[in-house]
């Protein structure tokens, strides 16, 4: 059992895992289009079958790898190898599985997956996913520590450029060593194969540290891991260390070697110090016995040795060496430096051919070091490998790859593109009847030789991927993109000489960015594709750009031959993805090549046209930040709109309009209409204010805007797109929902984009009915959102969205599940025989998804009774479907009965649910009615039904003006489910219906009592109040409108201290509620709503009878303070006379009488004649009695009346001390004698304190806003005003300044400004690799103001602004004269262009320069330049003299670096000293960096220089520069630096010095030689000429002969000089002295 379960999980586990998934990733990926499925799963089961059948304890062999992960499962839990989860835990690492409970690989797969494995993405294509199943794990910690700590800590692998060492650690499991390499790879990695036999030596001697030591051991088990992964059970591994002897205890043979002692015994192994010697003889000795006992003729056979020095015995070593190498073994030889004394040419003299490696820094052993010791001992096994068969095409036609060599490109990945190319042309038979291939690289030129292969050089697959193999990396071809002289190669060697043989081209333009000669290589592009049968495909890798992507575009064939990768991982096929790129690619190449590929548009980007209206629905709360959020946004809509036509540019274009809203509506709009060309529709969007006046904005508000402007807006014809950019979540989702609903089905498609952390996807997705999956919904931060990734995404929905046409009407029904029972008023019988109710009731049923399992429904009609008969009722259920139910409803018979018997309605509703109901959902009913009811009575039965199981609850939809608001509130289940509609013909479902019908379906409201509008403050006193209400025929029109109004009035009083009854009257007293019979308000709002109502029968009014009667119940309520009679009519009392004198008599007995006259119809003396005082005669038009402003003035005076007293209105008493205090800003009171001040409406305030009513409030101004004129105004600078306050503050005198306006609190008040008056040059990188930051970069120019004082004066700061472009011209260029005040170089900064192609960082240092000679006349005035980039300028060399320049002239010179590719030498290379670099990571970060402090300190280190005067060189002199350019020197920009330097100082002419220059390496570069020459121009361009050598040498000695003899050749008078400049010792150093010796100069 030991046996199996060993042999299971280090053999099988370590194979699986690590064969397959190296060999997957590795070697797979060589073929990874049609085949490379195929070939995967057969090499893997080839290997499973051969090479690591499982026995799984059961007397079985495994041989699939479902079989094999089985068999391990069987092992874990099937008690083999382990008893129980005590055992497995301790196997797996306490510090995983403690305290879990694991039965099983079930358990055990997702615990190691979830804790290691996760955000492993990158690792997993070497991994393969099963990383650790079923494997015995030894070191745990150790691998946590490495797995988390390099892969789970957040870095980037996209790039190995951007990578540092993540994980090129040695992992050890159960004895295994499992290989990880991190990517991306050095190239794939090469395979080894057959059986190999491999010693490893290593020198363990005293002149080796402890921990240089531990590194060797780690690089002997990479290498056998490697091996190990390649060929498993064909390995066989020794191990021998050495020092002044070998160390025979821990010495391992060929034939005790086992895989699990192999790496315990490394790891474990101890070193005696005492043995110092290096006897490297003897060890290679011990290796030939090993060998010549043991070794097998049938393997490969290798001795590894690895050592940090020349070996004692090196006789010895020679001699056993080469008896290894004679018995037919390879011997590889690694020198390990650890001391720069080391040399390593006795490796040489050990090593086979092509096997010796010298490691200069031993703790950088990385993965090109492997890639090369790797490619060394695989490629001697290659004679082992099996090639799979691989389908190929036979295709007639040329195929070029033109291969970019420029700076973007290292030395890994060309190997990546080679293997690439390899990839795609094994698929193709090549030959000189199928398929040819040529390839050149293009940098600063297109180079011949290892760095191309013509079209006819290779005739076979095999001496083709030969030829590719050997394309050599030129690290001296990479300062330039010259796509030009790529086009010419393959024009005049390929295309032109081959046009006459009918094939096809097809060209592959790699490409890493925008040529240097970009308008030149697009039109030959053109050119090429016009003239020749010739194809481009164009890939381009890396950062996009709109420029670049431009480019690519106008070069491809059409769009479809146009691909891009975000790095050269894209087309390593060590992913699915990667994969599928290569397949798309490999396909298109096929397709073009055959002649059936199908165009998918013009390769030249163009606005595409589609008839469409949209509109820009922008978030304008204070979520959206000025400076940040809304900048971006309005870059990003512009870069939308920027892809499309619009209608002013041609008929069928689109519309655009941008609306701007918050919680309480849009309030900043450009209309469809509101501009004239795009020019001036992107400058209105630039211009575009927000006023922020509310903290976040609704966005079912801003869908209620965008849905009426559509609405009022139409287009015949025009698709219609809405487009939602919101940082903020709606107060009510489900009406957020139902609007967008309304907006899909009036056609709008909707795309919306959600900004930062407060906004939601689910919510944001609920807006996106038409899209079943969320559709085009993008959520982002505001850093990323102008990113190419989203704008492409977003560009393409707008695209794809623009071309949909939405048609109007269509449903998006809710989920839900309930019962529903309309009870309809057959009164909608009357109009158009009930059509209007029943395509409410149609509307309504098919927003719902109508089935047994979901909504069911029924409708019940009533009149005076319910209606029974034929087609006029649906029984809740009977039509399961919605076609059933629709027709139903069409059918139904709405003759109308004369009633409202809303009471049997309520108790047949009841009925039905109890017979037909389900009982596990939900019931609801919906009533439809018009016209006034009795409450009392369906009170009782609605609170009945809600106390049923489950309950019924009720909302209402009241109709016409005759139909009381507060009626349908009572009998619904909550106000908010009470609607109001004004006919039968417009009874419709609005949004907000809609949300809360579903809200209540959901349960979503909580019941509530009826409510109604209240007067906000409420006046108290030992008094009452009866109401004497006209009820009388002529008040029919306006007595719903009165009643509302006589309640509402009712409410302004605090009962039950104010006792309050009601009396009814026409002809005589019809109805009456008690003095005091309610305790509460709403108590008698109820009854007083339900129980007075309008008298048909009294044609009369008898005013008199109803006074009597009030002045009766008052004479019981002895007790009272006060008494008073409200009476509110509209016409004369019929018995005036009778009338007078009950009012006398009233008004004797201590009644208060007031006059309410309602409608036109009543005259005032009338009233007064009866309240006796004209002071309390009031009169009411209908419109009036809606007005609650009138209301309230009523009120006052009665509370007056009621309690006079001295603390006035716009004050109130304090409610404890009852002190009387002025209203605080922000509230007000109407009223006298109150407790409480009321305040002003959201959003409003008032401008003092005491205010007496609403009036008093305007707007409130946001933070950093002050109210001028009743508009709101930014704080000027140097003041702020927190939220609350009404006017600005002025900051502190210890921060006495602001950098922008409208600051909302002190922490926006900066210190004093700089003191040191200056000249201030800022160059402003304005290149299109900004991109989308550009604006967040005139932020953080901006924020760098605020200390200055920037003016024209001498005591003042005076700046420039120049743009980085290909040039720095004038209209890019804001001079020191120019600089007037602050606002004019703020408004210079929003006025930069960006989207320059190149960096010419150096002409902008140029004219700084001459600016600050030209203007910055004050030689006491500080002198400061400061270059603000993102990348590398377009000369290195030119950019560090003009900064040296600029600087020798006594400028204070600044860097700051944005980003990650920002060169930070070249950075340092500008400054004055190293603290005046700068470098930040990120845009965001960038705006809030503030540096004015950086560059007021660096002025006040500024000491002004002398004039220097630079005498030429005043003798006659012939001088010849003689310049090192060996491969070794790395320092060329600086000498031509100092060249140029010198040139200037000394001085060329005819008539003094004379100069010429040669340079060397290996040989004299004879091309760039130069003679001597007077002429300055000739000797610069000389130098420019020069280039580096790139073979190995460095012939000193004979460059100083050559100069001799170009000095002797000048025969005029004049001293002879040879100027050498190197950068270290000759080839010959001997020959080198003796030439010196002889030229005698």
């Amino acid at each position: 059992m030991n046996t199996v379960a060993s042999h299971t999980v280090n053999t099988v586990g370590s194979y699986t895992v690590n064969t397959v998934a190296s060999y997957t990733a590795n070697k797979v990926a060589s073929y990874t289009l049609n085949t490379v499925a195929t070939y995967t799963v057969n090499t893997v089961a080839y290997y499973c079958e051969h090479c690591c059948n499982i026995y799984d304890g059961l007397g079985r062999y495994e041989t699939r790898m479902e079989d094999v992960m089985r068999g391990l499962e069987n092992n874990i839990h099937g008690g083999i190898s382990f008893e129980g989860v005590d055992d497995l835990r301790r196997v797996l690492g306490n510090n995983i599985l403690s305290g879990m409970s694991l039965k099983g690989m079930d358990d055990v797969v997702p615990v190691l997956w979830n804790i290691i494995l996760s955000g492993m993405d990158d690792v997993l294509l070497v991994l393969g996913n099963n990383i650790l199943i079923g494997m015995s794990l030894v070191g745990m910690d150790d691998v946590m520590r490495v797995l988390e700590n390099d892969i789970l800590s957040g870095m980037s692998l996209v790039h190995r450029k951007n990578s540092r060492q993540i994980l090129d650690r040695l992992v050890l499991l159960a004895g295994v060593a499992l290989y990880l390499t991190y990517l991306p790879q050095a190239g794939a990695f090469p395979i080894c194969y057959g059986n190999i036999d491999v010693i490893f030596v290593m020198d363990a001697s005293y002149s080796i540290q402890d921990e240089d030591f531990m590194l060797i051991c780690d690089l002997t088990a990479k290498l056998y891991g490697k091996l190990l992964t390649d060929v498993s059970d064909n390995l066989r591994a020794g191990f021998i260390m050495y020092a002044s002897y070998v160390y025979n205890d821990s010495l391992i043979t060929l034939n005790n070697y086992s895989s699990e002692t192999f790496i315990p015994t490394l790891k474990d192994l101890s070193r005696d110090m005492r043995n110092i010697k290096t006897h490297t003889g003897l060890a290679l000795q011990k290796a030939w016995e090993i060998i010549e006992d043991q070794g097998n003729a049938n393997s490969f056979t290798f001795v590894v040795l690895i050592t940090d020095g020349q070996p004692n015995d090196l006789t010895l070593a020679v001699d056993m060496a080469t008896k290894i190498k004679n018995w037919g073994a390879f011997v590889m030889a690694i020198g390990m430096k650890v001391t720069d004394l080391v040399n390593f040419n006795f490796l040489n003299q050990l090593a086979s051919s092509g096997m010796m490696f010298e490691q200069d820094d031993i703790n950088n052993i990385n993965d090109e070091f492997l890639y090369d010791v790797s490619k060394a001992l695989c490629k001697e096994t290659q004679s082992e490998k099996i090639n799979p068969v691989i389908p190929q095409d036979n295709v007639a036609f040329d195929l070029y790859f033109l291969l970019d060599e420029s700076d973007n490109i290292l030395s890994q990945d060309l190997e990546i593109v080679k293997q690439m190319m390899i990839n795609i042309l094994q698929t193709f038979v090549i030959g000189p009847n199928s398929a040819l291939v040529g390839v050149a690289k293009y940098g600063v030129q297109t180079l011949s030789g290892v760095h191309r292969i013509e079209v006819t050089e290779y005739g076979t697959f095999n001496s083709l991927e030969t030829g590719i193999d050997s394309l050599s990396y030129n690290t001296f071809n990479r300062n330039g993109r010259n796509l030009l002289s790529a086009l010419n190669w393959l024009n005049q060697t390929s295309l032109q000489p081959r046009s006459s043989l009918g094939r096809r081209s097809v060209v592959v333009l790699l490409t890493t960015g925008r040529a240097d000669n970009s308008d030149e290589a697009i039109y030959k592009v053109q050119a090429l594709q016009q003239r020749y049968n010739v194809f481009f495909l164009i890939i381009g890798i890396g950062t996009d750009s709109d420029v670049w992507n431009a480019e690519r575009n106008q070069m491809a064939y059409d769009i479809g031959t146009v691909f891009w990768g975000q790095n050269f991982l894209t087309l390593g096929g060590t992913n699915q993805q990667s994969l599928d790129f290569l397949a798309d690619i490999r396909t298109t190449i096929y397709d073009l090549a055959t002649g059936t590929y199908k165009p998918k548009g013009p390769g030249v980007p163009q606005r595409w046209l589609e008839t469409f209206d949209i509109v820009f629905l922008v978030d304008g709360s204070r979520r959206m930040t000025a400076n940040l959020h809304f900048a971006i946004t309005k870059f990003f809509m512009i870069e939308l709109i920027e892809e499309f036509e619009l209608l002013l540019e041609n008929a069928a274009g689109a519309r655009v309009a941008v609306m701007i809203f918050d919680d309480a509506g849009w309030y900043n709009i450009i209309p469809f209409n509101g501009y004239t060309s795009r020019s001036d529709l992107y400058s209105k969007i630039n211009t575009l204010q927000l006023i922020q006046r509310t903290d976040n904005a609704d966005n079912n508000v801003g869908l209620e805007a965008m849905y009426k402007y559509f609405t009022t807006n139409v287009r015949e014809g025009a698709n219609k797109l809405g487009y939602l950019i919101t940082l903020s979540s709606s107060t009510n989702k489900l009406l957020a929902e139902a609007e967008a609903k309304r907006v899909a089905m009036n056609g709008i498609q909707l795309i919306v984009v959600g900004m930062d952390g407060a906004v939601n996807r689910t919510e944001l997705e609920s807006l996106e009915p038409f899209v079943s999956n969320g559709g085009p919904v993008t959520m982002t931060t505001v850093g990323s959102l102008a990113s190419t990734q989203v704008l492409d995404q977003q560009k393409n929905y707008v695209q794809t969205y623009a071309a949909s046409k939405r048609l109007s009407g269509t449903y998006f029904p809710w989920d839900g599940a309930f019962d529903m029972i309309i009870l309809l008023h057959d009164k909608a019988g009357y109009q158009n025989e009930g059509l209007g109710a029943k395509y409410f009731l149609m509307d309504l049923f098919q927003r719902f998804i109508v089935s047994p399992k979901d909504v069911m429904l029924g409708v019940i009609t009533f009149g005076a009774e319910v209606n029974t008969g034929t087609n006029q009722q649906i029984q809740l259920g009977s039509s399961q479907y919605l076609n059933d139910l629709i027709l139903k409803t069409l059918n139904l018979n709405l003759t109308p009965t004369a009633g409202t018997n809303v009471d049997a309605a309520m108790t047949a509703l009841g009925t039905m649910f109890q017979d037909h109901g389900r009982a596990d959902v939900p019931h609801l009913a919906l009533l439809v009615m018009e016209g006034d009811v009795e409450l009392t009575g369906l009170l009782d039965i609605k609170t009945a039904l809600k106390e049923r199981t489950p309950p019924v609850c009720t909302a209402s939809v009241g109709v016409g003006p005759s139909t009381s608001q507060s009626i349908m509130k009572a009998l619904s289940y909550n106000d908010s489910l009470a609607f109001m509609m004004p006919s039968w013909a417009d009874i419709a479902i609005s949004p907000t219906m809609d949300a809360n019908l579903v809200a209540f379906s959901r349960g979503v409201f909580a019941s509530q009592n009826i409510g109604v509008l209240r007067l906000p403050t409420q006046c108290s006193g030992n008094v009452g109040i009866l109401y004497l209400i006209d009820l009388s025929d002529s008040m029919l029109n306006i007595i719903d409108k009165t009643k509302l109004f006589t309640a509402i009035l009712m409410s302004g009083f605090e009962m039950p201290k104010v006792k309050q009854g009601v009396i009814g009257f026409g002809t005589m007293v019809t109805s009456e509620i008690g003095l005091g019979e309610y305790n509460s308000y709403l108590e008698l709002f109820i009854n007083f709503m339900s129980r007075v109502v309008y008298d048909s029968n009294s044609s009369t009014t008898g005013t008199f009878a109803a006074i009597n009667r009030a002045r009766n119940i008052f004479a019981s309520f002895t007790q009272l303070d006060e008494k008073y009679i409200v009476l509110i009519t509209d016409g004369k009392s019929d018995n005036p006379a009778n009338t007078q004198n009950e009012a006398n008599l009233a008004r004797q007995a201590g009644i208060t009488i007031l006059g309410i006259g309602v409608g036109s119809g009543v005259q005032k003396s009338d009233l007064t004649s009866i309240t006796g005082n004209t002071d309390l005669v009031y009169q009411f038009e209908e419109s009036d009695l809606e007005n609650v402003t009138s209301l309230q003035a009523l009120q006052i005076k009665l509370c007056t009346l009621i309690r006079p007293g001295d603390c006035l209105a716009g004050n109130a008493r304090d409610p404890e001390s009852l002190t009387c205090r002025a209203c605080e800003i922000g509230t007000h009171q109407e009223l006298s004698e109150q407790l409480h001040c009321t305040d002003c409406p959201n959003g409003q305030t008032t401008a003092n304190t005491g205010s007496v009513d609403e009036t008093f409030c305007t707007d409130e101004c946001a933070a950093g806003f002050f109210e001028s004129n009743n508009v709101c105004e930014r704080c000027d600078f140097n003041t702020y005003k927190p939220e609350g306050e009404t006017s600005c503050v002025a900051c502190p005198a210890e921060r006495p300044i602001t950098t922008f306006q409208g600051a909302t609190s002190e922490d926006d008040c900066r210190r004093n400004v700089c003191g040191v008056a200056m000249d201030l040059v800022l160059i402003v990188d304005c290149t299109a690799s900004i991109g989308v930051n550009f604006p967040l970069l005139k932020i953080f120019l901006i924020n760098q103001l605020h200390k200055f004082n920037i003016g024209l004066g001498t005591d003042q700061t005076r700046i420039s602004l120049l743009c980085i472009g290909e040039e720095t011209t004038p209209q890019d260029t804001k001079t020191l004269t120019q600089s007037v005040d602050a606002e004019f170089i703020r408004n210079a900064i929003m006025a930069l262009k960006g989207g320059a192609i190149k960096t010419n960082t150096a002409d902008a240092i140029r004219v700084g320069t001459k600016i600050m000679e030209e203007e910055s006349t004050d030689k006491d005035k500080a002198k400061v330049m400061m270059v603000i980039t993102d990348g590398r300028s377009l000369s290195y060399f030119q950019t560090q003299y003009e900064s040296l320049l600029a600087k020798q002239k006594g400028f204070i010179m600044m860097a700051v670096g944005i980003g990650s590719n920002s060169h930070e030498s070249e950075l340092a290379a500008i400054a004055s000293e190293a603290s005046y670099v700068i470098i930040e990571s990120d845009y965001i970060r960038l705006t809030s960096l503030d540096l004015s402090g950086d560059i007021c300190a660096a002025a006040t280190e500024w000491t002004p220089l002398d004039d220097i005067t630079i005498t030429p060189c005043d003798v006659a002199m012939d001088l010849m520069f003689v310049v090192d350019l060996s491969v070794s020197t790395n320092i060329f920009p600086q000498v031509k630096l100092l060249l140029w330097k010198f040139l200037d100082e000394i001085g060329v002419s005819n008539d003094k010095v004379k100069m010429g220059i040669l340079s060397f390496g290996a040989e004299i570069y004879e091309d760039g030689l130069q003679g001597l020459t007077g002429n300055d121009g000739t000797i610069r361009n000389a130098m420019w000429a020069q280039y580096m050598q790139t073979k190995a040498g460095t012939v000193t000695g004979q460059a100083l002969v050559r100069a001799s003899t170009l000095l002797q050749a000048d025969s005029r008078e004049a001293i002879d000089a040879v100027m050498v400049i190197t950068d270290g010792a000759s080839t010959n150093h001997t020959d080198t002295v003796l030439r010196s010796q002889e030229v005698g100069i």
